[in-house]
């Protein structure tokens, strides 16, 4: 006996066939290897909706851990951009304590150059006047000193006419 193909006997059955023509057509068409069944397409079916109902799980998780992925990143970047804030905030207030330190550094700088200028004129003021005192002195020496030395070239010019004085009597006389 051959093997009859389920579907086509129903198929002849359920347009009006005999029994016997519906079996005999049946049977006289070949199964196909390979070909699916409606019960291998049913059982195909299910397997089907269980594997896309399983990737819709996966992909139902992959959604929720890359979500939360996702939020952890925002928030990271949320802290990193406050703590940029606070740095820009701290940095802004170290660079306006430095300017006004530079700000002083300056003012200072200025006071102290008016003074050492003010201490140099007043250093000049006092060595002109010593220079100017310490030459009248060395004048005034000076003056001395040729004076003495007029009143011994004085002296010894006298005492040089007086020797040849009496020298010229010695001579004379003698």
């Amino acid at each position: 006996m051959s093997t009859m193909v389920k579907e086509i006997h129903q198929a002849f059955r359920s347009v009006g066939a005999e029994e016997e023509t519906a079996s005999a057509a049946a049977q006289s068409v070949a199964p196909v290897e390979g070909v699916a069944t409606k019960a291998d397409l049913v059982e195909m079916r299910a397997e089907t909706q269980a594997e896309f109902a399983q990737v819709r799980a996966e992909v139902a998780e992959f959604k929720a851990e890359t979500k939360a992925e996702f939020a952890q990143v925002r928030a990271e970047a949320a802290e990193f951009k406050a703590e940029m804030a606070e740095f820009k905030a701290e940095t802004k207030a170290e660079f306006v304590a430095v300017r006004a330190e530079m700000a002083e550094f300056k003012t200072e700088t200025k006071a102290e150059f008016v003074q050492v200028r003010a201490e140099m004129a007043e250093f000049r003021a006092e060595t002109k006047a010593e220079f100017a005192e310490f030459r009248a002195e060395t004048k005034a020496e000076i003056a001395g000193v040729k004076a003495e030395v007029g009143g011994i070239y004085r002296h010894l010019w006298l005492m040089g006419m007086g020797l040849l004085a009496a020298m010229v009597a010695l001579k004379v006389f003698a």
